[in-house]
């Protein structure tokens, strides 16, 4: 991002997307692409701390949601 310096460019930081080494997809489409196992992940935490001085925006979504009984 860097490099780029440009006012319009940003990212928009996905905390569970780390991949750096994926299997490859079977086919060459979306549903290819999400049959993938990450054979290798990149450091999460690296990861954002790199990230996050150039975001415009963040998401985050839970992992698993707890059920409570009333």
């Amino acid at each position: 991002m860097k490099d780029v310096n440009h006012p319009g460019a940003g990212v928009l930081s996905d905390f569970g997307d780390f991949c750096i080494n994926p299997t490859k997809p079977e086919t060459m489409n979306i549903n290819g692409y999400r049959n993938t196992t990450c054979l290798e992940k990149y450091d999460i935490y690296l990861g954002i701390a790199k990230l996050m001085p150039y975001p415009k925006g963040a998401s985050a979504r839970p992992i698993s949601v707890m059920k409570t009984e009333i």
